[in-house]
């Protein structure tokens, strides 16, 4: 999915100032990396809450248009209102296309709950990963990485290496030398009546009346 926003210069810097561009419906933010100067910039917030609402939006390259000039950015970070649905401000890194880039791409899960480890071992999925970082050039980068749960069983392991990555795009963790978990299969410990028949459910065992009360229970 390919992402553009439009955005202008801010000129007034500052608390007060950024206070009455939200008030506005505009939302501050700050473009930088590449080796240049740093762009003050202004959004519409509800341009941008509409491409947030996508979470391939958080790992995407980003065509950003500010009056007539257009660079590829990738979001950084950005800041939310502690209780209300408002975008409190932005930030944007400049992309080199010659560069690699270190960056989590969201997980999307597929046959979870056809998976054998639930249908067939009653378990339930437990998601340890929602993204994972991978390395490789602007060009190459996935908006999003699919994970088959389908032959998933209980008490095993999806980890990064089984995760088809695309060509030229290599998982960070993998050439540190470590192959995270990303989802297994978790099982309900039995309940004492399931695990450990109990004396009543057990058959006495027949004995002479006179030793009855001496009987070690079972």
């Amino acid at each position: 999915m390919i992402f553009e926003l439009s955005a202008e210069e801010r000129t007034r810097l500052g608390s007060p100032a950024s206070k009455k561009f939200r008030q506005s419906g505009a939302v501050p933010g700050i473009v930088y990396g590449a080796g240049k100067k740093n762009d003050h910039i202004l959004l519409n917030h509800i341009e941008l809450a509409k491409h947030m609402r996508h979470q391939s939006f958080y790992a995407s390259l980003i065509t950003l248009v500010i009056g007539k000039k257009k660079q590829t950015v990738l979001l950084k970070d950005y800041q939310l209102h502690p209780f209300k649905a408002q975008i409190y401000h932005i930030d944007f890194k400049r992309v080199n296309e010659n560069e690699d880039l270190i960056v989590s791409v969201p997980l999307e899960f597929i046959n979870a709950e056809t998976c054998d480890g639930v249908k067939i071992d009653g378990g339930m999925v437990n998601y340890v990963m929602n993204s994972l970082e991978v390395q490789c050039l602007p060009k190459y980068l996935p908006s999003k990485l699919v994970v088959d749960l389908q032959s998933l069983r209980s008490s095993h392991s999806i980890v990064a290496s089984n995760i088809i990555l695309p060509k030229n795009v290599k998982a960070v963790c993998l050439n540190k030398g470590e192959d995270l978990p990303i989802a297994t299969i978790v099982t309900n410990a039995p309940s004492e009546d399931t695990a450990t028949p109990t004396a009543e459910k057990t058959p006495t065992p027949v004995v002479p009346a006179k030793n009855t009360k001496n009987t070690p229970k079972k």
